[in-house]
């Protein structure tokens, strides 16, 4: 009797020590190991979560410091991207963010931009131009398919990239 109630007392003590010790762990990194811990239990990977702010949806990237713009429920035919979304660093435009919005004319990305995901633009067959921002490292496949009014792609300094473009095809002269 007196080993079992030792067993009982022993086992609740080491559940208030491990569940003590959770509770000074950042929130952040408890939920990435949650996270990981779904994913390898399910085979999938999560959803990522996502924000509103304004007229965009974003996602939470590099810990948590930087925004991904996943997505965009807003009417401007002239689209200036913000540098911050609930004061966190916007550094990547996510895949199929923008795509099908024949109404965009023109674009501009702030230099805090690094990365344009696949098919983003993907159809903003009105889109005559876009300034691609200072940071600018990788834009994905796709990424301007179907932007068949685009000509005038600028990048940093003098460097202004003319194009002609197919509907169906981008091609550089």
């Amino acid at each position: 009797m007196k080993k079992t109630v030792k067993r009982i007392v022993s086992m609740v003590l080491v559940f208030v020590l491990v569940f003590s010790a959770l509770t000074i762990i950042p929130g952040d990194v408890l939920h990435s190991w949650y996270a990981s811990a779904a994913e390898l239990i399910t085979g999938e990977a999560s959803a990522e979560e996502t924000f509103e702010a304004g007229d965009y949806t974003y996602s939470l990237i590099n810990e948590y410091a930087n925004v991904k713009i996943v997505s965009y429920k807003g009417s401007d035919a002239e689209l200036v991207i913000p540098k911050k979304l609930d004061g966190k660093t916007v550094t990547a435009i996510g895949d199929k963010a923008f795509q099908g919005m024949s109404f965009i004319t023109s674009v501009i990305l702030p230099d805090t931009i690094e990365t344009i995901g696949g098919s983003a633009f993907n159809g903003c067959s009105n889109m005559e131009s876009i300034n691609l921002g200072n940071s600018l490292k990788i834009i994905g496949s796709w990424a301007f398919y179907n932007c068949t009014s685009l000509t005038a792609l600028t990048t940093p300094g003098a460097l202004t990239l003319s194009l002609r473009l197919k509907p169906s095809s981008c091609t550089r002269e």
